[in-house]
């Protein structure tokens, strides 16, 4: 029971750094656009 508790944290852990790159990717072509 314990081990999925931390697998599924490690799952989120792994979407939530995805998401951070996409998200630093759009501010970087947004800063790219705008100058």
């Amino acid at each position: 029971m314990k081990k999925s508790i931390i697998e599924n944290e490690n799952k989120s852990r792994a979407l939530l750094m995805e998401l951070s790159k996409k998200d630093s990717i759009l501010k970087d072509m947004e800063f790219f656009f705008f100058f």
